[in-house]
């Protein structure tokens, strides 16, 4: 495969003139949380692109390798290979990080087993997965997953849950609705596309829908895992 140098997320600090403040407001912390608690010995990312949640590991850590299909715009990728076929013999990793990627893995459920394969016994998994998303990085967008579907994959490659946690409510999932229409680029856009698109940014949209749906979904009693922008999610290999 030729290298391409893709843009990924590199900064996991984001303000609410983000598009994506509502998705990153709750997958962040809590990817750090689990991070922070299961994350150990020797570390593999996979889709690493710009490893953006290295710094989030303890120093006790041995060693973190990334991989991904593609180098990344910052050529911090250690090896190429795809996630249905991880060039690591087994049980090489203590704990393995895959967040937002296997949605563009046709076979995930390989990808599944091979993250199992590649997991020393007592290891974790940390992943992450979405549950609403426009398409992106078209043509390679294939999958949505439910928190049932998710619980069914681990099972079905080895692993047991520890836990799953849905990321935001349906005031966070309307919010970024919202502004992702507002937002799109469409290829030929019409005059109606165009004057919301200016209106939106003349009137800070994104600054307001992120502040007052965000605050809305931070004053809901609990996250309805029914209606989440994602899923964040821990396995443990026996």
């Amino acid at each position: 495969m030729p290298e391409q140098l893709i843009e990924r997320l590199q900064n996991i600090r984001v303000s609410l003139l983000n598009p994506y403040y509502l998705v990153y407001k709750f997958l962040i912390p809590d990817m750090e949380s689990a991070i922070r608690k299961y994350g150990k010995g020797d570390v593999l990312d996979v889709g690493c692109g710009n490893k953006p949640y290295q710094s989030s590991f303890p120093d006790t850590i041995h060693s973190y390798t990334g991989c991904d299909v593609e180098q990344s715009s910052l050529r911090v990728v250690d090896v190429m290979c795809p996630a249905t076929n991880l060039a690591f013999k087994d049980a090489s990793f203590d704990t393995v990080l895959c967040t937002q990627v296997l949605e563009h893995v046709y076979d995930h459920k390989k990808a599944f087993f091979e993250i199992s394969r590649v997991l020393r016994p007592g290891g974790y998994f940390i992943g992450s997965l979405p549950m609403a998303w426009p398409h992106h990085e078209v043509p390679y967008d294939f999958f949505r997953f439910t928190k049932f579907g998710i619980e069914g994959l681990v099972k079905e490659s080895g692993l047991g849950i520890e836990y799953i946690k849905a990321n935001g409510g349906k005031w966070a999932l309307l919010g970024q609705m919202i502004i992702i229409a507002f937002n799109e680029r469409p290829l030929h856009p019409g005059l109606l596309s165009r004057f919301k698109n200016i209106i939106f940014r003349i009137t800070l949209g994104k600054f307001w829908v992120n502040l007052v749906f965000g605050t809305l979904d931070r004053l809901s009693s609990h996250p309805n895992e029914f209606n989440t922008l994602n899923f964040v999610f821990v396995a443990h290999k026996r």
